[in-house]
């Protein structure tokens, strides 16, 4: 916003955090026809977890090197042909579930989720989650919430993989 505008080009942030229904709304109209700009499926935006705006600027040159700028710092940009207002910040991805949000959050609650060291596949779950204590926390949370991970603790986490959603693969640190 500052470098647009001490550029003069007068930005304008029209889109945020929106909510499902928001998402689903937009999504509708894109696929209708009714909107000059893509909108993801709900459930698998940006602007639902926070990770995206949509900002306009004068002139199309202006939006376009706003974009590069964007992404030199390393954001990602929905660039000049497809979706040129959309910003996006680094490091989201789309969860496999549409409330994954509630989820995520839920299950993640009072848990770091970054592990000091990569897995070896050839581990047990059970045996990975008593090498991280940290996830504790994550566990109890992701059986509140019907995961049944104690089912799986004697499988190996290449078995995991493959068994999972990657939502909770990611809690889990794989």
């Amino acid at each position: 916003m500052d470098l647009a505008g001490a550029a003069g080009v007068q930005p304008r942030v029209t889109s945020t955090l929106r909510s499902h229904s928001q998402q689903a709304h937009l999504y509708k109209r894109y696929l209708a026809g009714l909107s000059r700009y893509p909108a993801a499926p709900p459930g698998t935006s940006a602007h639902e977890f926070g990770y995206a705006f949509d900002m306009l600027v004068i002139g199309d040159d202006n939006q376009n090197d706003l974009g590069s700028v964007w992404q030199a710092m390393g954001g990602k940009w929905g660039g000049p042909n497809r979706d040129p207002i959309h910003f996006e910040y680094p490091g989201f991805s789309p969860p496999g579930l549409p409330a994954t949000s509630f989820l995520y959050k839920a299950a993640t609650f009072g848990a770091g989720l970054a592990i000091p060291f990569r897995a070896s596949l050839a581990l047990s779950l059970g045996e990975w989650i008593s090498e991280n204590p940290t996830l504790a926390p994550a566990i109890e949370n992701l059986q509140l919430l019907g995961v049944p991970i104690g089912s799986y603790l004697d499988q190996s986490l290449e078995e995991i993989l493959g068994i999972f959603p990657q939502w909770v693969l990611d809690i889990l640190g794989l």
